[in-house]
């Protein structure tokens, strides 16, 4: 497992993240899909380049475009970031 510093906004959505002094995983992602009993959906998208940090118990966090996180990336994912064959 790799970790790499990057801006929120250049990490790949639905990756693994720390915050920078933390240690709590979130995945992060640009919109979250709530489904209702009845099966309707509501999707909520974040404004510009905001994410959602959602953590392992459902909590939801909105952090802008430049804060700076930790991805913990595995072999392959860094790879296909990085582009190289």
């Amino acid at each position: 497992m790799y970790k790499i510093i990057l801006q929120a906004n250049e990490i790949p959505l639905g990756s693994i993240i720390t915050k920078i002094r933390g240690e709590k995983e979130y995945v992060i992602r640009n919109e979250i899909i709530i489904y209702n009993k009845d099966g309707a959906k509501t999707n909520i998208k974040a404004q510009g380049s905001s994410r959602f940090l959602i953590n392992d118990t459902g909590d939801i966090n909105v952090v802008g475009p430049d804060l700076e996180l930790v991805w913990l990336a595995g072999e392959y994912e860094l790879v296909q970031y990085l582009n190289i064959e």
